[in-house]
């Protein structure tokens, strides 16, 4: 019995859900850490699937080819050859909610070379829309909340998410 109750005890763990909130990032010199485990990015799609668990498949025009973890708050963007380029995380609701982004919010910690990523982007060229920020060859994309109303007040709530290009 002992052998099974410690299997059992597996299979209980690996059935417990995945919450956004328990899950952080670091991206620093092109290796990302989620929850201790070390991946160097750009990475196949498995090494992501492998932590996230199954995500839903999005195909946009362009050629372009989205995984998303809705109930995470997370999605990337993916070559033909399922090399992950970009991964995303989404804060706040978007005023006009695109299909490839993920329809959950990301509740966790995503630090870019230790530092909030809110903190790293605001350092980047206001675009009107968004801020655009350069650093250790990642390129970094946070669009505004309420571009429309010039919201600037530099609080975490100033931005709905961030992508990030790790090419």
């Amino acid at each position: 019995g002992h052998y099974h109750r410690i299997m059992g005890l597996f299979d209980f763990l690996k059935k417990q859900k995945l919450s956004s909130a328990d899950i952080n990032i670091d991206i620093t010199n092109h290796v990302a850490t989620i929850n201790g485990n070390s991946i160097p990015v750009p990475c196949q799609l498995d090494e992501l699937t492998k932590i996230f668990g199954k995500a839903r498949r999005f195909e946009g025009g362009a050629g372009n080819l989205n995984y998303i973890w809705d109930e995470l708050g997370i999605y990337c963007y993916v070559t033909a050859g399922l090399k992950v380029y970009c991964i995303a995380v989404k804060k706040h609701p978007s005023a006009q909610p695109m299909p490839f982004e993920a329809s959950g919010m990301y509740k966790g910690v995503l630090t870019i070379g230790g530092e909030n990523w809110e903190d790293v982007v605001s350092k980047g060229n206001d675009l009107e829309i968004a801020r655009e920020h350069s650093i250790d060859g990642l390129s970094l994309f946070a669009e505004y909340v309420d571009f429309e109303y010039g919201d600037r007040n530099g609080s975490s709530n100033a931005y709905t998410g961030i992508e990030i290009k790790l090419i």
